[in-house]
């Protein structure tokens, strides 16, 4: 190769970005989006380990007043941070292009929020 040559149809044998990323939780709602693609991964902190052992989440579409939420519970393990949720599955259905807001409530009853969209 020499200066300022270029390259034609490059393709990649990496996999997609979005399948192996783990979000950040938010305090608050925010205006930033996620894309997500087969599993919605995100990373919750908590200072202590409650005896629990579930995590309950909520996930609501942003496209519609009068949606209903989808609620769930996720296994907690000891000093484990990251978790999933199949998106395309488990009754879910969620349709790509439509933006979703994730609620993690944790035993306190503190609220984090994650919006996405489904790429």
């Amino acid at each position: 190769m020499q200066l300022n040559d270029g390259a034609f149809d490059v393709i990649s044998s990496m996999p997609c970005v979005y399948d192996n990323h783990y979000h950040y939780l938010k305090s608050s709602i925010e205006e930033s989006i996620a894309y997500v693609n087969g599993n919605l991964k995100f990373k919750f902190e908590e200072n202590y380990f409650d005896n629990s052992q579930t995590l309950e989440y909520q996930i609501k579409d942003l496209n519609t007043n009068n949606a209903t939420p989808v609620s769930g519970t996720l296994t907690k393990l000891v000093e484990v941070d990251f978790y999933s949720i199949n998106i395309l599955g488990g009754g879910l259905n969620l349709v790509s292009g439509r933006t979703y807001l994730l609620t993690v409530t944790n035993e306190k009853g503190i609220k984090s929020y994650l919006k996405f969209k489904v790429a």
